[in-house]
């Protein structure tokens, strides 16, 4: 492990006005007249990435493919402007395509190609280049200089500088998620900055004037909007991850505070490996936590918000956006929708694995936890009339696909998914998709393949339900004692039966009993037998659904279950219908009960969320 703290030289970057963070590939100079170092041969990228084995295909734009970029970047600290070139190689794959860049908020200074001027037309933060008489399977190269003053995609902060989502506002690039490219990034800074970008670091130089180059070489093709730097006054801590070298900087927090705030990353990373079933694909990876940083993971390396830090030295298992961001170097940069219509395989996965994560550090608890905060999310959005599929039928914009519905409704799904095809299937499946399309970009369809190749069941109706279409079905369990039976009568509301896995659970005093059972039609009957008198009846045993069951029950079977039922779902639930039932019936000696028992799972109960429902419950 190593930390120090570093000097102040970002407000000399300051005072000098303009300063450089040259990023290019082979060919473009750097800041000013400084030398040129050659870019990493191919072999350098072979042997950096060896460990990986890309088997995915790229969805690349109608008529060519992108394939590098190579720019050179000039930042202007004190007016936070921006002036830059950028060479981008494209393979032609049909005959005089126009290159389609997202180019937002632009002022264009030429466009060029071997030297020469070209035809080019911008027009709503898009750039079109015509690359006429270009023969498929051939490349080319054009050349933009450009300049800018973002409002968006690049924050200029007291003592860092770092990208934020959005690069086509300081980089001319693609902005389809399935056209991925190679990018070296050659970052001139003050000397004494510490800077971190996309892919491995190969060099730092030092330069004339007290400047310093920072070369990064991104030799696994990523989609563009996964391209990012920061460069600042960090603190820093280091510590080795058997072959990944593990950084976190800050530029409040101490080394010691850092290692406290991430000291569970080396453990995640090995779980997403395992589940992945590939290796983490680049030597090093950064953390970074800034002032006024969003959540945010780009290619080699992950930024977040400075202050949440502080929830995690409070509460270590507040660890969720830690994980979220890392599990996107699998799920969202490894393997990445190929166009913002699925959009939700990167979110839903990296959210699900959260909680797959938490299961296995903090226990069921905490994976309960996160699939109820989820079917809850995933309520308030179709209360708001906001419910939509998961994937888009056509091509849409990235704008189109924000919201939280990618991450709610998405995870509810996986969650689901995972109950309905047991845990050996669902696992193959997840590593099958991740395997079998590792540096490519992938469709919903992708994910359907995989999960039935794994489960060998056919999955048409669950996608069509849960992923293309819309909704949930409006279910009401009653259940009664028929002699030594009891009998759950399943009953669908809603025009046309949906077909779902459903837990039912029995407990007597002799025992508690679980099955699964497929729900397929309007009414259907489910008995079980009763070996003693009955203690509790439970639908949706374990809380598996995207969507609450109305199911009425005494309020002593939910007192039963306020206290006894062994997932967090089915205590949350209790404890909910017990405080509407006594908030609607006033204080009586039942409610007395349900208060008392109420202060029990307040003060006792192993869920941190069912402890705060019930300390909410009770507060006047």
């Amino acid at each position: 492990m190593s930390a120090r703290p570093s000097p102040s030289p970002a407000r000399a970057l300051c005072r000098r006005g303009v300063v450089a963070f040259g990023v290019f590939v082979g060919g473009l100079s750097g800041c000013g007249a400084h030398p040129r170092t050659s870019a990493p041969s191919a072999e350098d990228d072979r042997g950096r990435g060896a460990q990986v084995v890309l088997r995915g295909k790229e969805t690349p734009a109608a008529g060519y493919d992108v394939l590098d970029y190579d720019a050179s970047l000039r930042l202007v600290p004190e007016t936070r402007a921006i002036s830059g070139r950028v060479r981008i190689s494209v393979k032609v794959r049909a005959a005089s395509p126009t290159l389609d860049l997202a180019a937002e908020g632009m002022i264009l200074d030429a466009v060029r190609e071997g030297g020469d001027a070209r035809a080019h037309g911008m027009q709503d933060g898009r750039l079109r280049i015509p690359l006429e008489g270009a023969a498929p399977g051939t490349t080319r190269t054009i050349e933009i200089a450009y300049h800018a003053w973002p409002s968006r995609g690049l924050r200029f902060g007291k003592d860092a500088v770092f990208t934020v989502f959005h690069t086509e506002r300081w980089l001319p690039s693609s902005d389809l998620p399935g056209d991925k490219a190679t990018l070296t990034l050659r970052l001139t800074a003050p000397a004494g900055l510490t800077v971190v970008a996309s892919g491995d670091p190969v060099a730092r130089e030092p330069l004339p004037e007290g400047l310093e180059r920072h070369t990064f070489r991104l030799g696994i093709p990523h989609a563009a909007y996964l391209y990012g730097f920061a460069a600042g006054e960090f603190h820093e801590a280091s510590r080795a991850a058997g072959k990944v070298g593990l950084r976190f900087l800050s530029t409040e927090r101490s080394g010691a505070d850092l290692e406290r705030v991430f000291t569970g990353t080396e453990e995640m990373l090995r779980f997403f490996e395992g589940r992945a079933g590939v290796p983490y694909p680049f030597a090093h990876y950064t953390q970074v936590l800034v002032q006024g940083g969003s959540p945010q993971e780009v290619a080699g390396f992950a930024v977040l918000p400075a202050d949440y830090a502080e929830s995690v030295l409070s509460e270590p298992r507040e660890d969720w956006m830690i994980a979220h961001e890392l599990a996107h170097a699998w799920w969202g940069n490894l393997v990445t929708c190929a166009g913002w219509a699925d959009f939700w395989l990167n979110e839903a996965f990296a959210t699900f694995m959260v909680a797959a994560y938490k299961e296995q550090r903090w226990g069921a608890d905490e994976y309960g936890r996160e699939v109820l905060l989820a079917r809850r999310s995933y309520g308030r959005i179709r209360q708001r009339g906001e419910d939509r599929a998961l994937a888009f039928p056509g091509p849409v914009r990235a704008k189109d696909v924000s919201g939280p519905i990618s991450y709610a409704k998405g995870s509810a799904v996986l969650y689901l998914l995972r109950h309905q095809l047991g845990e050996r299937a669902f696992w193959a499946g997840v590593k099958a998709f991740v395997q079998d399309n590792a540096g490519g970009a992938v469709t919903s369809d992708a994910l359907q393949a995989a999960m039935a190749a794994a489960s060998g069941e056919r999955l048409d109706g669950f996608f069509q339900q849960w992923v293309h279409g819309t909704g949930v079905p409006e279910v009401v369990v009653r259940h009664r004692e028929e002699g030594r039976s009891l009998v759950f009568e399943v009953e669908q509301r809603q025009q046309g039966p949906w077909s779902f896995p459903l837990q039912l659970a029995v407990e007597t005093d002799a025992g508690r009993e679980s099955r699964t059972v497929a729900i397929t039609a309007g009414r259907q009957e489910v008995r079980f037998p009763l070996a003693g008198a009955l203690r509790s009846a439970r639908a949706d045993d374990g809380g598996h659904l995207p969507f609450a069951i109305e199911h009425p029950r005494p309020a002593p079977m939910l007192l039963q279950q306020l206290r006894h039922e062994p997932d967090v779902a089915g205590r949350a639930d209790a404890l909910e219908r017990l405080s509407g039932l006594c908030r609607d019936a006033g204080e009586t000696q039942e409610c007395a009960a349900v208060h008392e028992a109420m202060r029990e799972r307040a003060e006792d109960d192993t869920s941190r969320l069912v402890r705060k429902m019930a300390a909410d419950a009770l507060a006047p």
